[in-house]
């Protein structure tokens, strides 16, 4: 176990202070009863931790039905102990409360009423799991108001019935204001001071996972519950991975000591930590390459000194509950006979082939860390984002195989040779890789590769998603469906008659400003809270011109096209013409709302050190554009009536091309609107591609390729560059700055740029599900109508109906919107999220996902809900 040393444990070390936090500080409580006999509060003394739980008053929530006795009651009991309370009457204004405001307390009504109506015990515990789905629900306290039980009424549940369905206390029916008071105060005295502890907890937890030192937590027996992400990286193993294996093992793996002694020097230690003593020791750990250094396999890349300590948290019946274990580096490193590290990458390649041909035997060991799929890599990229960017591990490749591709150089391949001059598609060099890799390999390696050669074979579009083919649910089937299948077949020829709109150069009006009555509509607009929608009301519907302007001077657009601001507003108020105000969803409001979303992404300081002011501009100017002309209908509708445009693009992106063909046509056939006239010929050329790009990646059937390539080429190597760094505090500056080159260099690609630029209007055009929830649903009813009318159209001209499911007669809307976050948006998100740090986005979802599962239950139990759909 190395020098040890013990000393008597005074202070619970880092795990004793988080347990301080979940425990009682003492503190006088204190209740307010009104403003003048308002009491101060005594003096908080810090617990163990040092942190002061905040003294703000709990908050109330009611959710009754109807306004009665009992609701009256608990109302009057917090206005006497000085809480504020809110009451509401329907489960959706509750989720609608409790989303904006996550109140501290809820007490939900669970009682069947005068009437016996058991739909008010279903809305109640749909509407408790609802808001259970909400984050930072934990630290709230649900409480349900039943039926007198000495009424024998069925309403009456068992409190363990309750918690199972959600509700953590049980209040039978009192019209006693003491009753109440007495339960809310007991609230307030247990669950909401503890609650407050449990969000300091996170606190401390989250400044664990960002401590360079490792810390591993396990119970009394040694068995780890919890390990730091520096831990992690240490390991080269996560949580999951580890949990409930003993510590002293994974210890002993690390030293490369031998088995036999662990058993007594464990039982010893355990020993003196239960007497209530710290013990530390020093050990010379290996570096990165294995284990430590012993006879032969002593060729290592380095060998650290490190200091493990480990400190005993007393719990229940005052005995010892917790281990914490810290492993600090120190900065000196002991001398090995390892050989130096390779100093470029075909040295590198080299030296691993090297070991690669002595270790063929070990080929089938690794594996199963070589199959990083495509759906492994989302489930990693969705962790980090869902752990505050916790670091991924690195995963190992098997030696052999990467020996044999390093010797691949020197191998005939196929239809050519590496190094000749035959022309070669990248996804045969894969597959010609893959058959060398087969060579020699166990049966287990070669049956699983040759599974992915005939899944290569066999793909069209490796990164397109599909639909499972056991998915039962059809509204799902559908929708999704209908959103990616380029278009249906039609069994007669129909044509719908769209006119394009022209804009008047009479018409439009010279502004040299914004009017000052609408400047406080546009305050914000660097914000993601901001409300289009009224912005939409206060101008007559033509919200694009003076947002738009707005934006675009905030990023220069004018000086950079060098064309005046004159100009830039006629060219705004052309577009905003040719926009269909009287579609419900694709309308001028829309492309206004998208160039919002975008220029609010393009702030974000990822997203700003990879894209120049051009790639912004061409963001931009292809969110005012995305949608313009559009006649309200989807591209398979299109396709099936065989309208002029499928005809004219060959049913190929089709709304998408002729939306960015449009806006050239109309900017370049006036000077008075030619945003571009005073460009030169090779910046044009380049703005041009960059907003046709952004316009034709807006296409729902490209959706899975672009957030595949996104995730592979870009997110996942800027993950695994930021683990790869050294851990040592002498090399951890250099380390830094070397990454954050690498990453630039990353990013400065233009291949890479463009695919940020492709997510970043992605996730601009449907955000909608990521927007609050006032400003979420009327875009859901929007889009729902919209919907609704292509079905009515559908119908009347007999075509094959692209959505069944939005059909007026028997849409379910919630679950259609469920489907859609599924599907399309919490993938995307989740990769967004890990780019460039956007979590605001991420709570709404996952808030507005609750409020449509809530409207989804209801309409199960025989409700009535609404919802919708998005964007296609």
């Amino acid at each position: 176990m190395g020098c040890g040393r013990s000393r008597h444990h005074s202070q619970h070390g880092a795990a004793a202070s988080a347990a301080g936090a979940a425990a009682s500080d003492g503190r006088r409580m204190y209740i307010r009863r009104g403003k003048s006999e308002t009491a101060e509060p005594a003096k908080v003394s810090p617990s163990v931790n040092g942190m002061v739980p905040s003294d703000e008053p709990m908050t109330v929530l009611l959710v009754f039905a109807r306004e009665d006795a009992q609701s009256v009651v608990f109302a009057k009991a917090a206005e006497r102990l000085g809480l504020p309370c809110e009451t509401v009457s329907g489960p959706e204004a509750a989720m609608e409360s409790y989303i904006c405001c996550r109140q501290d307390l809820v007490i939900i009504d669970r009682r069947r009423g005068a009437s016996k109506q058991p739909q008010q015990l279903e809305f109640a515990d749909s509407l408790v799991k609802a808001m259970r789905a909400v984050s930072q629900s934990e630290f709230t306290t649900f409480v349900a108001a039943t039926g007198a039980a000495s009424d024998g009424n069925s309403s009456s549940a068992s409190l363990s019935e309750l918690v199972r369905l959600g509700f953590d206390l049980k209040f039978p029916e009192s019209v006693s204001v003491e009753s109440c008071t007495e339960l809310l105060t007991s609230v307030w005295h247990n669950n909401f001071q503890l609650q407050q502890k449990l969000a300091a907890l996170t606190a401390l937890f989250t400044a664990l996972d960002a401590c360079s030192d490792s810390v591993e937590i396990t119970n009394e027996k040694g068995q780890i519950q919890y390990i730091n992400a520096a831990q992690e990286r240490l390991h080269g193993r996560s949580l999951s991975e580890l949990l409930g294996r003993s510590c002293f093992e994974q210890q002993q793996q690390q030293q490369a000591a031998k088995f036999d002694k662990m058993p007594e020097e464990s039982a010893a230690l355990l020993q003196t930590l239960r007497k209530g003593r710290e013990f530390e020791e020093d050990f010379c750990s290996p570096g990165r390459g294995g284990a430590a250094a012993s006879g032969p396999a002593s060729q290592q890349l380095q060998r650290r000194r490190q200091t493990r300590r480990y400190l005993p948290v007393k719990g229940r019946h005052g005995k010892m509950q917790h281990i914490v274990c810290v492993t600090t580096r120190c900065k000196e490193h002991l001398p090995t006979t390892a050989k130096p590290p390779p100093s470029s990458h075909q040295e590198i390649c080299r030296h691993v082939g090297e070991e690669g041909e002595k270790t063929d035997d070990r080929s089938g060991k690794d594996i199963d860390s070589m199959k990083r799929s495509r759906s492994e890599m989302m489930g990693i990229i969705r962790k980090t984002s869902m752990q505050s960017m916790r670091s991924v591990s690195s995963i190992p490749l098997d030696a052999s195989l990467f020996g044999a591709l390093s010797r691949m150089a020197k191998i005939d391949c196929g239809t050519g040779k590496i190094g000749s001059q035959s022309l070669e598609a990248p996804i045969h060099k894969v597959i010609q890789l893959i058959g060398i890799a087969q060579q020699d390999s166990p049966p287990s390696v070669t049956s699983a590769l040759d599974r992915v050669l005939e899944i290569l074979h066999h793909a069209t579009d490796l990164y397109s998603g599909e639909l499972p083919a056991t998915l039962e649910d059809k509204i799902t089937s559908d929708y999704v469906g209908g959103l990616m299948i380029g278009a249906r077949p039609a069994d007669k020829k129909r044509s719908g008659h769209f006119g394009t709109r022209q804009s008047s150069l009479a018409n439009m009006q010279s502004l040299s400003e914004i009017p000052e009555q609408f400047i406080g509509y546009l305050e914000g607009d660097d914000e993601w809270e901001f409300d289009i929608l009224e912005l939409e009301r206060v101008t007559n519907n033509r919200p694009l011109v003076y947002l738009g302007m707005k934006i675009l001077q905030r990023f220069n657009v004018c000086q950079l096209l060098q064309c005046s601001e004159d100009t830039m507003l006629n060219w705004l108020q052309v577009i905003q013409d040719n926009y269909h105000q009287e579609n419900c969803y694709h309308n001028a409001t829309h492309g206004a709302d998208v160039m919002q979303s975008s220029a609010y992404f393009l702030e974000r300081i990822r997203v700003k050190a990879a894209l120049d002011e051009m790639d912004e501009a061409a963001s931009l100017i292809g969110a005012l554009v995305h949608d313009l002309d559009h006649p309200g209908r989807t591209n398979p509708f299109l396709i099936n009536s065989r309208h002029r445009l499928a005809l004219l693009y060959n049913d190929v992106s089709v709304l998408e091309s002729h939306h960015v063909s449009l806006a050239f046509q109309l900017t370049t056939r006036d000077d008075r609107i030619n945003i571009f006239k005073n460009l030169p010929p090779d910046e044009y050329k380049s703005l041009r591609q960059g907003i046709v790009d952004v316009v034709l990646a807006t296409e729902m059937a490209r959706h899975f390729e672009h957030v595949g390539k996104f995730a592979n080429q870009i997110v996942a190597p800027l993950l695994a560059g930021r683990d790869s760094g050294p851990s040592d505090e002498a090399s951890s500056g250099i380390g830094n700055m070397a990454a954050e080159e690498e990453a630039l260099e990353l990013l400065a690609k233009p291949e890479n740029r463009a695919l940020i630029m492709r997510v970043l209007i992605k996730c601009s055009d449907i955000s909608n599900q990521c927007r609050p929830l006032k400003l979420c649903k009327e875009w859901s009813r929007r889009i729902s109508e919209e919907y609704f009318q292509q079905t009515d159209e559908e119908k009347a001209l007999d075509l094959p109906i692209v959505m069944p499911m939005f059909d007026r007669a028997n849409c379910n809307l919630p679950q259609s919107q469920i489907s859609f976050i599924d599907f399309f948006l919490r993938e995307m998100f989740s990769v967004w999220h890990a780019f460039c740090d956007v979590p605001q986005l991420l709570d709404n979802m996952n808030n507005n996902y609750a409020y449509w599962k809530q409207l989804a239950a209801e309409r199960s139990h025989g409700g009535s809900g609404s919802g919708n759909s998005e964007e296609q």
